[in-house]
């Protein structure tokens, strides 16, 4: 997410190819994730109502008679531990503090109703039960819920102009293979992690409402007042849309993937072109774009912008230095997040850091220099304002980067650490290296882990070079 545009910036169907070059990630196209989920949801007005279908393959997730869920949208509600946003946060709540919820109105397991419980730290969990299967084996779990909408310009909410629909279902916990994850929530970063998954989708909405959304479209049916929007999207860490009866549209193309770009004409004309030379420019350097389309959405959202498979948020009213850097940022994410997974909870700077490398690499090489210039020397001053040399050789501030959002001081502190350091780093490192031999690790890394999650042990293994990557992430080089 490009929380740092905000806090500290300066001034529809493609089938993925099965050849590709040296270090470029091969996705078979009949290739599927592990996990599939089968979503139809109604947008009503005040909620959405929904069944979720997941099906998976037994690895040892389903041995303790459980399969558990993150009820992301349950930190929107009234009395949660862990909130999207403060309640004062008049960018967040411009008409005072609302408040939303998931409800599970029933479970079922391979076609038989079955039990089910809301537990976690923060309700922010979802336990189904199961009966434990053979490894290897199917299971299907099917899941009724009804989620209300706070009126909010966050990730999930009523808008002035639009609806954002992200966080509104369940999405299964990662398994290790011993345990699952469990996503807290955090009002600093992006609160999430999930596996590479298939998703199918059936959206109904009023039909005066346009919709934008991850993946491929695959037919729209009306009926008299509603709409049916249906998509596909294979490999997708989630799912997204954005909703409004005010969108216009313009379609464009890149390296063979449809880029939709949803908003007023002024934003559609200025990103339009932009959206589409990034896309062609990650494809060449980090290998090809993931998904057969991307939707770039202009919002009222009360950070520069958000990222998700397929599909990026735009902060409504941004001035145009700061969208070119918002709109590069969150589709760098497509490599850094959606086809390379990480753990943003506990180690948001990787896939933070390198879609801000990433950006700054697409400015420096297109056109934007002085942008990319101004991205490097903010960084350079945000880090040393926070971390100043005193502090640091002191033992009073901790600089090392593997840290869980809850443990960040507040928003200063992570930007430093998330999105600051990481471009200084990577900068450092191609001085050393070339600018060519550094993206080269960069694309071996995202060929390596598509599909899959790595963590920074596995980046600085697949990239080398661990004595410089190790200094920076433990904190031990001085800045």
């Amino acid at each position: 997410m490009s929380l740092k545009r905000i806090f500290a910036c300066v001034a529809a169907a493609a089938t993925l190819l099965a050849a590709c070059p040296l270090f470029t990630a091969c996705r078979d196209k009949n290739q599927t994730a592990k996990n599939e989920y089968v979503l139809s949801a109604a947008y009503l007005g005040d909620e959405i109502k929904g069944t979720l279908g997941y099906t998976y393959r037994n690895d040892g997730r389903a041995d303790r008679g459980e399969v558990r869920f993150n009820l992301y949208a349950n930190a929107y509600r009234e009395g949660a531990k862990y909130a999207p946003a403060k309640k004062e946060d008049k960018s967040a709540y411009p008409k005072g503090v609302s408040y939303g919820k998931t409800e599970i109105l029933a479970c079922y397991f391979n076609g038989e109703k079955t039990d089910f419980k809301v537990c976690g730290e923060d309700e922010n969990v979802l336990s189904v039960t199961v009966k434990p299967s053979a490894k290897g084996e199917k299971g299907n779990i099917l899941i009724d819920f009804r989620t209300a909408l706070p009126t909010a310009n966050t990730r999930l909410g009523i808008t002035e102009s639009t609806v954002n629909l992200a966080d509104f279902f369940p999405v299964a916990c990662v398994w290790d293979g011993s345990q699952y994850t469990e996503c807290v929530y955090s009002d600093l970063g992006d609160p999430y992690f999930a596996e590479s998954s298939d998703y199918t989708v059936s959206l109904s909405v009023p039909s005066e409402y346009v919709a934008a959304s991850s993946g491929t479209p695959d037919g729209t049916i009306v009926d008299g007042t509603r709409t049916t929007y249906r998509y596909t999207l294979k490999g997708g860490r989630d799912y997204a849309a954005v909703l409004s009866k005010e969108f216009g549209v313009s379609v464009g193309e890149a390296v063979g993937a449809t880029v939709n770009v949803y908003g007023s004409q002024d934003f559609r004309d200025k990103t339009l072109p932009l959206a589409e030379k990034a896309i062609s420019y990650f494809s060449g350097v980090f290998g090809k774009f993931p998904y057969g389309a991307m939707a770039v959405v202009e919002t009222p959202f009360y950070r520069g912008g958000m990222e998700y498979s397929g599909l990026c948020y735009v902060s409504e009213g941004l001035d145009e230095e700061k969208t070119a850097v918002s709109v590069a940022h969150e589709i760098a994410h497509q490599w850094w997040q959606s086809a390379v997974g990480t753990n943003q909870i506990g180690e948001a700077w990787l896939d933070e850091g390198l879609a801000e490398y990433s950006t700054y690499l697409f400015l420096a090489e297109n056109g934007y220099g002085n942008i990319a210039e101004n991205m490097l020397l903010s960084a350079k001053a945000g880090y040393k304002s926070f971390f100043d040399l005193p502090s640091v050789i002191g033992g009073e501030k901790n600089t090392a980067m593997n840290r869980n959002l809850k443990d960040f001081s507040g928003e200063l502190e992570y930007v430093a650490i998330c999105y600051d350091k990481p471009l200084i780093m990577f900068t450092e490192f191609e001085k050393s290296v070339g600018r060519k031999k550094a993206v080269l690790r960069l694309k071996k890394f995202r060929a390596i882990y598509d599909g899959k999650i790595a963590r920074s042990d596995d980046f600085i293994r697949s990239v080398g070079y661990g004595d410089f990557f190790g200094s920076y992430v433990s904190g031990r080089v001085v800045i």
